[in-house]
């Protein structure tokens, strides 16, 4: 049954399901989770349908802490609430939803989903028919390659060792560690390249040429240094031309990225003033003499005209 239809549903076991499986819990309260297996048990045929409903709640809330806690209270059950909780966890609808659980979810809630169909496999299946699907589930998920890892000691059975106890709430409490460590680090991957790299280092993609005082020139291929990126279109930094500003989409933070530079072609530059002066004679010449100049002068700034227009 998809989240979205059961989560509407109320059960009797809401509140003491919750409980157990608070998200501030850091440790688990076997009080409540025993207490949950004495109400199943004393309770009427609808008793185990109603926990297992409140517990499947838990087992789709996104934080997986109360994940993990929430299948604590399903193996305790499974191992204190008898036949009828067992023919509720073995109905094809809860038995894909262990699958999915062990094949799909975030890798630590995954280890200890098919941990703990391995333990019931073992403890339960070999002795009681009715765990016989969780015996075929098992043998799917290895028959695909997948592992599975030991888990600490069996839940306790009302009366309880409180070794075995303290072992399970290590257990307990490093797996949820490791799983919280996993979703920031995938949250991590998951940010901007840019975003990662604040007050970095990034590398030009492309040319860029300051058209104002503050702006900073540079060319594709170079390092530069980032001091500001604030502002997500225009970041401030420094290379050995300078600081100031320039676009950030011409830059990346993936130092490795292989940049093809484009050819820069030479060119010569005139100042027309200078050539003009240079030319210009500081005497008086014949009349000849100064039409030849005139003449020079013209082709001279002809080429000039032409270099111009070409480079």
């Amino acid at each position: 049954m998809p989240l979205n239809l059961f989560s509407s549903s109320s059960s009797p076991f809401d509140a003491i399901v919750e409980r157990a499986t608070s998200h501030k819990l850091t440790s688990l309260n076997w009080a409540i989770i025993l207490e949950i297996c004495d109400q199943v048990s004393r309770g009427d045929s609808r008793a185990a349908k109603d926990c297992l409903l409140s517990i499947r709640k838990r087992l789709n809330h996104r934080d997986p802490h109360v994940v993990m806690l929430a299948l604590t209270v399903l193996d305790s059950c499974i191992s204190n609430c008898g036949r009828n909780f067992k023919e509720e966890v073995c109905t094809s609808e809860f038995i894909n939803e262990l699958n999915s659980k062990a094949t799909g979810s975030n890798r630590l809630v995954g280890e200890r989903v098919r941990g703990l169909i391995k333990r019931w496999r073992k403890e339960e299946a070999g002795v009681d028919y009715h765990m016989e699907p969780m015996r075929v589930l098992y043998a799917d998920l290895e028959r695909q390659g997948y592992e599975f890892p030991p888990l600490a000691d069996s839940v306790p059975k009302k009366t309880y060792d409180e070794v075995a106890i303290r072992k399970e709430e290590e257990d307990l409490a490093k797996a949820i560690d490791l799983s919280l460590k996993d979703i920031q680090r995938d949250n991590a991957d998951a940010t901007s390249n840019h975003k990662g790299n604040k007050y970095g280092t990034v590398k030009a993609l492309y040319d860029f040429e300051a058209a104002e005082e503050n702006e900073l020139s540079f060319l594709a291929g170079e390092l530069i240094t980032v001091t500001d990126d604030d502002d997500p279109n225009w970041w401030r930094g420094m290379n050995h031309r300078g600081e100031g500003f320039f676009p950030a989409s011409f830059v990346t933070d993936q130092l490795n990225t292989v940049v093809e530079k484009p050819e820069r072609k030479k060119s010569v530059s005139f100042d027309e003033n200078v050539l003009i002066t240079a030319i210009q004679p500081n005497q008086p010449e014949a009349p000849a003499e100064i039409d030849e100049v005139e003449e020079v002068l013209k082709l001279l700034l002809i080429f000039y005209h032409t270099s111009v227009t070409t480079s």
